[in-house]
This record gives structure tokens, sequence and C-alpha cells, in this order.
């Protein structure tokens, strides 16, 4: 038998998703030190550019919003890019993470859970 037609016959294959999984990471290992995640799993339809997490953790008030990329070669689009700027210029936090910035970013999670932000508002 051909060895493309081995393929065809069996199961179909799932391309790997460095970048899913790395969004997988991430939102997990957030959730276990108390943040509130969330990505949009399904865009079609939605307004291009909008970044992949948010992460807001109540207890100190951090908000986080990350655009994730599979690797360091990888950039952002343009309507990402336009998001970003957005973002940064209303005082929120935007990041463009790989899995290189992993150790930073458990580091910046770490000190999100643990040390309070000064804000105007407070919730009761």
């Amino acid at each position: 038998m051909p060895r493309t037609a081995q393929f065809r016959a069996g199961a179909p294959r799932r391309r790997a998703r460095p970048e899913g999984e790395f969004n997988d990471r991430i939102r997990r290992e957030a959730r276990k030190l108390g943040w509130l995640t969330y990505h949009t799993r399904r865009s079609k339809g939605s307004e291009p550019g909008w970044p992949d997490v948010v992460l807001c953790h109540p207890r100190t008030g951090w908000l986080i919003v990350a655009e994730l990329k599979a690797t360091p070669k990888d950039k952002p689009t343009e309507p990402q890019e336009a998001w970003i700027h957005a973002l940064c210029n209303a005082g929120i936090d935007v990041y463009v993470w790989n899995p290189e910035h992993e150790r930073y970013i458990m580091d910046l999670l770490i000190e999100g859970a643990t040390n309070a932000r000064k804000t105007d508002v407070l919730a009761d």
C-alpha cells in the first residue's frame, strides 16, 4: 500500500497546534493562581485582531491582555497591532508572548496573584 494511502485509510490526522497548546498551558497555570481567564474559541464572525487571552485577578486587580504566538518569528497581524496599541493607550498591560517567554510569564502571573494594584475603584 502506498504511504499516502495509509494516511487516508486511517483516522484523520490533526495538525499540531503549538499556539493552542501554549494558550491552554498559560490559562491553566493562571487559573491555578486564582486568575479569571478568557479566550475566544471560535472568532469567526468577530472583528479581527482581538488578542488571544484576557487574564484578570479578582483579588489583586491585575488585568493582562496577551496575544500568543507559536514561535518568536511569528508577529502580530495589522489588526492585532491596532488592538495592542489601542489597549496600551487605554492603560492596559498588553503583551505578545511565545513559548520562549514561559518563565517570565509564570513570574508575572505569580506577581499579579500576590501584589495588589492600586485602583481608584474597589468592588464591594
